[in-house]
């Protein structure tokens, strides 16, 4: 199912356009999902990392967070969900859920409301420079 409240986007569409995750696989039965492209300027570290678990094909993520402050009374908290199964060993499809949340009183001066964007995917692996391998 397809959910989109945020007026961000458009979920219903089918995108094709690559998005450049970054797949690291843990050796344990684990492996994290990462932006490639975003990096803290500090310590290198990826701005956007979430934590996975593989039973089988299936696979569930630990929930990526994170608090954007908007101004010193306005805090935006996003909640990001991903879970799904591996097809073969170059293709995933699965489940994505975002939820956004304010808090605070100037939420409403500025008209940030609550929302939640939620989508199926599909994946499939690429090289560096985005040829199938």
């Amino acid at each position: 199912e397809t959910i989109n409240t945020c007026e961000a986007g458009d979920a219903d569409s089918d995108s094709t356009e690559d998005e450049g995750i970054r797949l690291t696989d843990g050796g344990d039965g684990t492996f994290t999902l990462g932006d490639p492209d975003a990096e803290d300027a500090d310590t290198g570290a990826p701005m956007f990392e979430m934590s996975c678990t593989l039973e089988g094909e299936d696979f569930t993520c630990d929930p990526y967070l994170e608090d954007i402050e908007i101004t010193a009374t306005a805090t935006l908290a996003v909640r990001m969900t991903l879970d799904g199964t591996f097809t073969d060993a170059e293709h995933m499809s699965g489940n994505s859920t975002a939820t956004m949340t304010c808090v605070g009183p100037d939420c409403a001066t500025y008209g940030v409301e609550d929302c939640e964007v939620a989508a199926n995917f599909d994946a499939s692996l690429t090289t560096p420079d985005g040829r199938a391998p």
